[in-house]
């Protein structure tokens, strides 16, 4: 959940999370996980989801702890709804460090953000951490190969309004001027790509070959993946002057 208020580009944020909510709770709790290596995440994810099925009790127990560990945490620090810029299962991002984060089961400072950006809606954001690596949450369909354009949203230019201004129209302009086919292969996990076609219809293909590059809409990538987060750097940059 997204902080309603907050303004829409943020600087200077603290990610806090559980390492590993659900063995970490149930191996204080002295679970016996047998010979599963706990360093092999899939192994381990396997085990606790047959163990979830098979004792209902036991996903209502890690799921309720979960939310009582970030609860503790937010209350105990006696950190207010403001700081909280978002919140989900098993952590937060706060604009504040959390003074005590190691009671009972740590609550691990992940990563410091120097730069949050969230949509108008407030339902999708990106960000950046210390090493500027790019994290993308709450947009659909997304697919690594639009980090090209999302990795230009590092460098904008807050102090100086003219020059944000043409870094916004560079980024609209990287992607509807693409010749890039690539850009607009929607593909996520999946080996095909999905084309979206200005008469509306999608186009799935192994090749994108298959496809001329005057046919897709451009413009229709740039409304859904990029629009919202220029659209919120024009309001904090432009109109209210971040």
């Amino acid at each position: 959940m997204i902080n309603q208020k907050c303004p829409l580009v943020l600087h200077d944020l603290y990610y806090y999370d559980i390492i590993s909510a659900f063995p970490t709770i149930m191996q204080n709790q002295n679970f016996d996980f047998g010979n599963i290596d706990m360093n092999n995440k899939k192994e381990r994810n396997i085990f606790i989801g047959k163990q979830q099925i098979k004792n209902k009790n036991l996903s209502s127990y890690l799921n309720d702890s979960v939310k009582y560990l970030t609860d503790f945490y937010l209350q105990y620090n006696e950190i207010d709804d403001d700081n909280v810029i978002f919140r989900q299962k098993d952590g937060f991002i706060l604009n504040t460090i959390l003074p005590k984060n190691n009671l009972y089961i740590e609550m691990t400072l992940r990563h410091t953000l120097p730069l949050l950006y969230i949509d108008p809606q407030r339902e999708k954001m990106v960000y950046f951490d210390e090493n500027d690596t790019l994290y993308v949450k709450g947009v659909r369909y997304y697919y690594e190969k639009l980090n090209e354009i999302y990795s230009k949203f590092l460098n904008l230019d807050f102090y100086n309004k003219r020059t944000l201004c043409i870094q916004l129209q560079d980024i609209k302009d990287s992607v509807v001027n693409s010749t890039d086919k690539l850009l607009f292969g929607i593909n996520g996990d999946d080996v095909q790509y999905t084309f979206i076609l200005k008469n509306g219809k999608k186009v799935r293909t192994y090749d994108p070959d298959f496809v001329e590059l005057d046919e897709i809409d451009k413009q229709k990538y740039f409304n859904h993946f990029f629009k919202p987060f220029t659209d919120s750097v024009f309001i904090e940059g432009i109109i209210n002057g971040t």
